[in-house]
């Protein structure tokens, strides 16, 4: 995981059940080798930092770091992740140019979200390249 993890303020970020300081945690246990704690992560993920879809500051702050974690060579279930940013990919072009409030009554990152994953679209050409099923 890219030490930068550590940099990101997640305190001063939100999800859908209080502050975002889980989510270092939750990005490192996603790529645990035990797939009962993956799933938890990528459980908890969903429910949490992309509720019900929201794409708010605290999921577009995961978005360089989800990136990486796909990157890695070995990754186990490496196609729920990809399937997580095709999901917050997707809502955050969905919904470009709407604002709405999150949980810390700060404006929506759709576009921020959405430019960061349509930078990386070698890295979806890739992914449906790979020989990797």
């Amino acid at each position: 995981m890219r030490s930068g993890l550590d940099d990101v303020d997640w305190s001063s970020m939100h999800h859908a059940y209080g502050t975002a300081e889980e989510v270092p945690g939750l990005l490192k246990s996603i790529a645990s080798a035990d797939a009962a704690e993956r799933g938890k992560a990528l459980s908890r993920f969903y429910a949490a930092v992309h509720h019900q879809g929201d794409v708010t500051r605290c999921t577009t702050a995961t978005v360089p770091f989800l990136f990486q974690l796909v990157s890695a060579p070995g990754l186990p279930d490496r196609p729920a992740v990809i399937s997580l940013l095709v999901s917050i990919g997707t809502e955050a072009i969905d919904l470009y140019d709407q604002v709405f409030i999150d949980y810390a009554g700060e404006e929506s990152d759709h576009a921020v979200a959405a430019d960061l994953i349509r930078g990386r679209a070698e890295a979806f050409i890739e992914f449906a390249a790979s020989d990797d099923p």
